[in-house]
């Protein structure tokens, strides 16, 4: 049973991952310091010290083959603050906007997209790791039920999950204080294996 639970959330968590839409192939990358550098659409890249890089692709709204309104959506990126910019018009941003000192990994984004764009502009500022393993994707409406689920999945299943093995490992273990010497073991061994 708890097998196949766990197949079922792995299943749902890379379904709300894969998206239909357009992904966004190649980035142009300008570093503070000025280093241009072409990324694919998955990228993992390393620095010494926090860093804010600009990531840009022009696609022209037209070219795509969707009708209706467009969001962007980052599955996963490592960022400590993301701004998605259209055109020079900053949409929206989420993260730690002034110290910049957070890490954010494991929790999509999503941005509504004006109805006639050129270019798209990234600026994303990290602590030492940029990088997304899935790609950014420009989807129609139809697939932000996606997002949700993902989204509720990262921001609700994953702490909820946590919850509970701490409060079942310290449940075991203060029961494990009222039962004889050879059942306390097994809840003591139980209890520390639910807090780890």
């Amino acid at each position: 049973m708890a097998a196949a639970l766990f197949i079922l959330i792995f299943s749902i968590f890379f379904y709300a991952a894969k998206m239909e839409g357009y992904l966004v192939e190649s980035w142009i990358a300008v570093s503070e310091s000025g280093e241009m550098e072409i990324l694919g659409s998955t990228f993992d890249k390393m620095f010494s010290q926090p860093s804010t890089v600009f990531l840009t692709h022009k696609i022209n709204r037209s070219k795509l083959p969707y009708q209706g309104r467009l969001y962007l959506y980052i599955p996963h990126m490592y960022r400590s603050y993301l701004a998605v910019y259209v055109d020079g018009v900053k949409i929206g941003s989420c993260g730690f906007a002034e110290k910049r000192a957070g890490y954010f990994w494991n929790q999509p984004v999503i941005f509504e997209l004006p109805d006639d764009f050129n270019e798209i502009t990234l600026e994303v500022s990290v602590l030492y790791r940029i990088g997304t393993g899935s790609g950014v994707y420009i989807i129609p409406y139809s697939e932000t039920k996606k997002y949700r689920l993902l989204s509720f999945m990262t921001r609700v299943m994953i702490p909820l999950a946590i919850g509970m093995a701490l409060s079942i490992g310290i449940v075991l273990i203060l029961l494990s204080t009222s039962l004889s010497l050879d059942e306390r073991k097994s809840y003591v061994y139980f209890g520390i294996a639910s807090l780890l």
